[in-house]
């Protein structure tokens, strides 16, 4: 299992909800992001209540 799919696979285990598409591929996204040496900076948006802050606080809590 590479380094991304060892994250994302944290992520989705710490998600205590069930995902919707655009909230794994979120997961995913994020994945990438903390295995990739070029980036810099990740931006999440969209329309108020469609999961955001919950799928960043289980990104968080992985981390723990």
């Amino acid at each position: 299992m590479d380094r991304g799919e060892f994250f994302y696979k944290r992520f989705r285990d710490g998600f205590p909800y069930d995902c919707t598409s655009d909230q794994d591929n979120l997961f995913r996204e994020i994945a990438d992001f903390v295995t990739c040496d070029d980036a810099d900076i990740l931006v999440v948006n969209g329309y108020a209540g469609t999961g955001k802050t919950s799928a960043i606080a289980a990104v968080i809590r992985s981390f723990d």
